[in-house]
């Protein structure tokens, strides 16, 4: 439970796109195809950059992405030693971590309201 807190960071826009990039990765999504799902929901989801108020860019998009995934593999998470190069395959650890920061996401009390 520990280990799973560390995998989102922040609110925002940046909270979104931690959450959605572990559900793209269960769902088993290639690198590419995630990164651009994970830019049309936020976009389509109304997502909006506090600096720019336009909906995030690639870049930020490909640093929310990966900025979980690296906590991932840091964690064990991550099935493979060249996962750069092909489809991103969380192990069985990953898939519970996922899980299990979904989980605490989901159940947390909301702030601000």
């Amino acid at each position: 439970q520990a280990a799973a807190v560390g995998l989102t960071v922040g609110g925002g826009v940046a909270a979104a796109a931690s959450e959605l990039t572990l559900a793209l990765l269960l769902d088993g999504r290639s690198p590419d195809d995630s990164q651009a799902r994970l830019a049309t929901i936020l976009e389509e989801e109304g997502w909006r950059e506090q600096e720019t108020g336009l909906p995030p860019s690639r870049e930020s998009v490909t640093a929310y992405y990966f900025a979980v995934v690296r906590r991932l593999r840091a964690l064990g998470g991550v099935s493979g030693e060249r996962w750069f190069e092909r489809p991103i395959e969380l192990s069985p650890l990953g898939r519970a971590l996922a899980l299990e920061t979904l989980r605490q996401r989901a159940t947390a009390p909301l702030r601000g309201i």
